[in-house]
C-alpha cells in the first residue's frame, strides 16, 4: 500500500489543476491493491480532492470483492471515518497535512470522562427502572405497550448518545494522542525496568527477592509478582524470585518454564517459546475481530467447598450476554451495519480442553498453566470485555488492555465489583454538589466533602461511604462525586532518558 500511496501522491503532483485525468489513474492503482486493507491515509487522498463519487465507487467495488467479515467491518469503519473527515474539512484543507495541536489538558480529559460516566449511569438507571416497570405492568396490556414504546425510544437514544461519545473521544485526534502517549510512557517505563533489571555488576546491586508461596491461583500470583516489581521500582532495586519453592509460579512450575528471565545479567534462564504457542493458538481458534471477551467464573470460585465460602457470586450466562448484545447493537448503529448482515449469530471461540482443566484437581498442570496465560492474553486483545473484577484473571486482562488502548475504561464491564488491586489505599471521592438525605439510609453532604467509599452496587449508581467531615455513614448517588486522585512521588531514573519516537 505504501507504493500505491506514493503513486497517488505523484499523480496529484503531476495534475494539480485538473483532476479529471488523474481520477481514472488513481482508481486503477487502488484496484490493484484489493488484496490489502485500504488505509485511512489512502482514503484521505480522495477527501483532499473532494472526490466523493470516487470514494463511493472504490468502497463499493472493494466491498463486493472482499466479503470476509473482518475486511467488511474494517472498510466500513474507514469509509465512515473518512466521511466525518470530509465534513470537518469543508474549507478545502488537506486532512493528511493536519497535525495534532498539542496534548490533552487534564481538565478537558476529566470533563470528557465525567460526561461519559454520567451518561452511562443515566442509561443504566433508566433501563433498570423500565425493567422494573415492565414487571409491574404484567397483565396490563395498555401499560405494557406504553413501557415497550418508551424502551424502544430509549434504545434509539442510547445508540445515538453512545455513538456521539465515541466520536467525542476521537475529536481533534485525541484518541490517537492517548494511544501514542500511552505507548511512549510504556516504552519509558520498560526502559527504566530494563535498566533496573540488568545491572552491569550484580554484586553491587540491592535486590527485592519475591516469594510466591501464597496459596492462590495464577492471577493472584501474577499480581503478587507485580507488587514485588512495584517495590523494586520505588526503591531502586533489582527484582528477583526466590530460589527453590519460593520461585514457583503455578503448582510445581517455575516462572522460567513459561516466561523470559526477569534479569539477563543477574540470573540465567532458558528462553521459552510462549510467543510461538500464542501464535499457534490464534490460528487454531481463528481469533478475529470484532470480538468480545467473556470470562465466566465457575468451579470452586463460585461454589462452597467444605467450610470455605465461595470467592464470588454466581452470575448466569444471560447476564453476560445482555452486555454483549448492547455492545454489538451500539457498534452496529455507529458503523451503520445491519446485525442480520454481519452478525447473524454469535460464534463462541474457546479452547474447551483448557476450560475443563480449570477444575481444582487439574488446574496446576503445565497445560492448564499455558491455558490460563493464553486466556488472559486473548481476553486483553478483545474489543470489549465482560467479566467480574472480583477475579484476578479478569483484572489482569483489563490491566493489559490499558497498554493496548491508552484508556480502556469504556471497553470493559464488570458484573460485580469496580476495578481495584489488593492492598490499595482506601478509595475516596470528592463531592461536587450538595446532597440531602431523603431517608435514614442516605448520606447527607456538602459540596467539597471527602467521602471514604465502603461499597457500591453493581450498576455504580449508588455507593456507600463515610463522610470524613461529619463522621456519618450512608448511601448516596455516585454521580454527585468524583474520585480522589493521589499522585505518589517515584524515582524517575534520569540516566535512562526518553524513548525514541520510532
Amino acid at each position: 500500500m505504501i507504493v500505491y500511496l506514493g503513486l497517488l501522491q505523484k499523480a496529484i503532483q503531476m495534475n494539480v489543476g485538473d483532476h479529471s485525468g488523474t481520477r481514472g489513474f488513481v482508481l486503477d492503482i487502488l484496484r490493484h491493491g484489493r488484496g490489502e486493507h485500504p488505509t485511512l491515509q489512502a482514503l484521505d487522498f480522495f477527501l483532499a480532492l473532494n472526490w466523493t463519487a470516487e470514494l463511493d465507487q472504490f468502497s463499493n467495488e472493494h466491498l463486493k470483492e472482499n466479503s470476509r467479515r473482518e475486511q467488511l467491518q474494517n472498510l466500513e469503519e474507514l469509509v465512515h471515518e473518512a466521511r466525518l473527515k470530509l465534513e470537518r474539512r469543508a474549507d478545502g484543507t488537506y486532512p493528511f497535512n493536519e497535525k495534532k495541536k498539542g496534548p490533552l489538558t487534564l481538565q478537558r480529559e476529566n470533563a470528557r470522562r465525567r460526561v461519559e460516566g454520567t451518561a452511562r449511569t443515566v442509561l443504566t438507571y433508566l433501563s433498570a427502572s423500565l425493567k422494573d416497570l415492565r414487571r409491574r405492568a404484567s397483565g396490563n396490556a395498555t401499560l405494557l405497550n406504553t413501557v415497550n414504546g418508551i424502551q424502544k425510544t430509549l434504545l434509539g437514544m442510547q445508540n445515538t448518545l453512545v455513538a456521539d461519545i465515541h466520536y467525542l473521544r476521537r475529536a481533534d485526534s485525541d484518541e490517537e494522542w492517548r494511544k501514542s502517549e500511552s505507548r511512549r510512557l510504556g516504552k519509558l517505563v520498560q526502559n527504566r525496568l530494563d535498566f533496573l533489571q540488568n545491572p552491569t555488576d550484580c554484586s553491587q546491586r540491592r535486590f527485592v527477592v519475591c516469594n510466591l508461596r501464597q496459596a492462590c491461583g495464577f492471577g493472584c500470583l501474577l499480581h503478587h509478582a507485580c507488587y514485588c516489581l512495584l517495590v523494586a521500582y520505588a526503591t531502586n532495586r533489582t527484582f528477583l524470585l526466590q530460589e527453590g519453592e519460593g520461585g514457583l509460579l503455578f503448582g510445581q512450575h517455575k516462572w522460567s518454564s513459561v516466561f523470559k528471565p526477569l534479569s539477563k545479567t543477574c540470573k540465567t534462564y532458558p528462553v521459552p517459546t510462549l510467543l510461538d504457542h500464542k501464535v499457534a493458538m490464534m490460528k487454531k481458534l481463528e481469533f478475529k475481530k470484532p470480538i468480545v471477551g467473556i470470562h465466566i467464573r465457575r468451579t470452586d470460585k463460585v461454589q462452597k467447598v467444605e467450610d470455605r465460602r465461595p470467592e464470588a457470586k454466581y452470575h448466569s450466562l444471560e447476564e453476560y450476554m445482555g452486555h454483549i448484545d448492547t455492545y454489538f447493537r451500539e457498534r452496529e448503529h455507529r458503523w451503520n451495519i445491519g446485525k442480520r448482515k454481519v452478525y447473524p449469530t454469535y460464534m463462541f471461540v474457546s479452547d474447551n480442553n483448557v476450560s475443563m482443566l480449570a477444575s481444582a484437581k487439574s488446574r496446576y498442570s503445565n497445560t492448564s498453566l499455558l491455558g490460563i496465560i493464553m486466556d488472559i492474553s486473548f481476553l486483553s486483545m478483545s474489543d470489549f470485555l465482560v467479566c467480574t473484577f472480583s477475579s484476578n484473571v479478569c483484572r489482569a486482562a483489563y490491566e493489559l488492555m490499558q497498554a493496548n488502548e491508552g484508556d480502556a475504561s469504556s471497553y470493559a464491564v464488570s458484573l460485580d465489583k469496580r476495578f481495584y488491586f489488593n492492598g490499595q489505599r482506601d478509595e475516596r471521592m470528592w463531592t461536587v454538589e450538595k446532597h440531602k438525605a431523603e431517608n435514614r439510609h442516605q448520606l447527607s453532604f456538602e459540596s467539597g466533602d471527602l467521602l471514604q467509599i465502603i461499597g457500591n452496587d453493581l450498576s455504580g449508581m449508588v455507593s456507600r461511604a463515610l463522610n470524613l467531615r461529619t463522621g456519618k455513614e450512608g448511601v448516596f448517588p455516585t454521580y454527585k462525586a468524583v474520585k480522589e486522585i493521589v499522585a505518589v512521588k517515584m524515582p524517575t531514573y534520569p540516566e535512562v532518558g526518553e524513548p525514541n519516537e520510532a
